[in-house]
């Protein structure tokens, strides 16, 4: 008998499969400076997070001491390290064997237990039902999920009854300018969501609605919604108006100030938490 899903299933493995030789390729580069990084949060462990998303995270559990965190998609694994240094038992999910590779060799060095997973975050095959407290990803990850309904369908499945899905992610709204430059350019309609493809690796330009109808659509209640920007307290890491704490510092945080920099006055980021219901 023909099975329209399980073909779509496979579908979505075989294009994931690119994106995982990918990450894999580039796994060194991501990785070369995190002693620089892992040193700064060892000392506030917070500063993996953007201010705004912490407070997101803190609204939901003020103390993550003991409860049951996953990171789907956790690239460079900064808020997995950051989520154990703060109590949490965690676990950390990525697609690319390198990467999840490269996390392991820095948990071990600082003797961190964390458990690392290779798996695919639409699927999460290897997660069982009613286990987490906590679902995280950060910025970068939605733009490589190929179906929204399906990877919420299993974060709802692998979190417990009440369960939290807190994200933060690139805001949708910036995606029609081009930012190359200090002039703001509308290149593009927001509302077309097109699907990217480089060296046979997709992405994907998800609108707001999208988020939000996916998470309704699969049982999860959405409590609190966010918008910000990169501040002068944020992790460098993160900040997107500088490369480092030295430009931020020579320039006197002027791009933060959106009568500087047009920029400012666009929302850099979204950030959302919901409950399982």
């Amino acid at each position: 008998m023909y099975d329209e899903r399980s073909e779509r299933h496979q579908e979505i493995k075989i294009d994931n499969l690119s994106t995982a030789a990918s990450w894999n390729r580039s796994s060194e580069t991501w990785y070369k400076d995190i002693d620089i990084y892992v040193k700064q949060i060892i000392d506030k462990p917070e500063i993996a997070f953007p201010s705004s998303v912490f407070k997101l995270l803190q609204e939901a559990f003020p103390s993550f001491e003991g409860i049951n965190v996953c990171v789907p998609s956790s690239g460079d694994n900064t808020a997995v390290y950051a989520f154990h240094l703060l109590g949490a038992n965690v676990t950390s999910v990525d697609l690319s064997e390198k990467q999840i590779e490269k996390a392991f060799e820095t948990a071990e060095k600082y003797n961190w237990k964390i458990n690392f997973i290779c798996d695919d975050s639409t699927f999460l095959n290897k997660l069982q039902d009613d286990t987490f407290d906590l679902v995280y990803t950060s910025n970068g990850v939605h733009i490589w999920i190929p179906d929204l309904l399906l990877m919420y369908k299993n974060f709802n499945r692998i979190l417990k009854s009440g369960g939290q899905f807190v994200f933060f992610d690139t805001h949708p709204f910036t995606r029609p300018f081009d930012d190359s430059g200090t002039e703001i350019k509308i290149v593009k309609e927001y509302l077309n969501t097109n699907v990217i493809t480089n060296n046979g690796v997709k992405r994907y330009e998800w609108r707001v609605k999208d988020y939000i109808n996916s998470l309704v659509a699969r049982n999860f209640e959405i409590i609190s919604m966010i918008e910000f920007n990169s501040t002068k307290d944020d992790f460098i890491k993160y900040d997107y108006m500088y490369k480092s704490v030295e430009e931020r510092l020579e320039d006197k945080c002027r791009k933060y100030n959106w009568l500087e920099n047009p920029w400012a006055a666009l929302p850099q980021c979204m950030g959302m938490s919901a409950r399982k219901k």
